[in-house]
């Protein structure tokens, strides 16, 4: 990122859903290196992120009846 001293010890962390939509500019050597991709989770997978979500709600429904 232009104007930051260089520096070991930050890290940036950047996420989005369209990396179609950056300016290339965003994505030259040097600036993010490193890219991730992080696809949906499978339908059980939902099922435990909705647990683990909705864990300490009061709500008594299940993830079951809101899939």
């Amino acid at each position: 990122m232009s104007g930051l001293e260089q520096r070991t010890e930050v890290y940036v962390i950047a996420a989005t859903n369209r990396l179609d939509r950056l300016d290339k500019a965003f994505l030259r050597p040097g600036r993010m290196d490193k890219i991730i991709y992080v696809g949906l989770p499978s339908p059980e997978g939902r099922v435990e992120i909705l647990k683990a979500l909705t864990k300490v709600s009061i709500n008594y429904v299940t993830a079951h009846r809101i899939l």
